[in-house]
């Protein structure tokens, strides 16, 4: 005796290929209200929000609690007197900046990418995030070669090969560095705040 379960099976099959068309139909239409879902917005905390809000605490305590010292010439003199070097403070100044202005655009991104929940924008984020390391990376090595770099200046400017708005233009540019890390981790941040495609 042939079984319901076969019975069933064997008229579905049937059913299917007596109307494929409208078999086609359906599943056209299942997979259009599927795209069609409404998408979930709901917050959620990532790396980069929790990071971001570590590291802008950290960084604001750092620059802000050694930035009278780093930039005193006074307290620097006596630094140099007493130890044969500049202050440590300068390190935790220029690290201070950097992890503080990263600390604040991570915690910014972290909380559009909490909503977007998508990678959208992180190549520039990434690209971002190394220029803000970068210029604490070059501030730290020039402080604690000071002496050195003092006279290579110096010396070049001397001879020739470089003039004093060469390095003028540098300074500026090593000011406006961390501006400009900030500026293309933002826009990141503003990719993937318009974009519409969730991942």
């Amino acid at each position: 005796m042939i079984s319901r379960d076969s019975r069933l099976s064997s008229f579905s099959m049937n059913n299917y290929q007596a109307h494929p068309q409208q078999a086609t139909h359906i599943s056209r239409q299942e997979k259009k209200m599927l795209n069609s879902a409404p998408v979930n917005h709901h917050f959620t905390t990532g790396i980069e929000f929790i990071f971001g809000l570590i590291l802008a605490i950290v960084g604001g305590i750092m620059y802000f609690s050694n930035r009278q010292t780093a930039t005193s010439i006074a307290s620097q003199a006596t630094s140099v007197i007493k130890n044969g070097a500049l202050d440590s403070s300068g390190y935790l100044f220029f690290w201070g900046i950097s992890l503080g202005l990263l600390g604040v655009v991570m915690f910014i991104g972290g909380i559009v990418n909490g909503f977007k929940h998508s990678s959208h924008g992180h190549v520039l984020k990434v690209l971002g995030a190394i220029v803000l390391l970068a210029f604490a990376g070059i501030c730290s090595y020039i402080y604690a070669n000071v002496a050195n770099a003092s006279m290579s200046v110096v010396a070049s400017i001397i001879n020739g090969d470089a003039s004093v708005s060469d390095y003028s233009n540098m300074y500026q540019f090593m000011k406006l560095l961390p501006w400009i890390g900030t500026f293309i981790y933002a826009v990141g941040i503003l990719i993937n705040g318009v974009s519409n495609n969730e991942e």
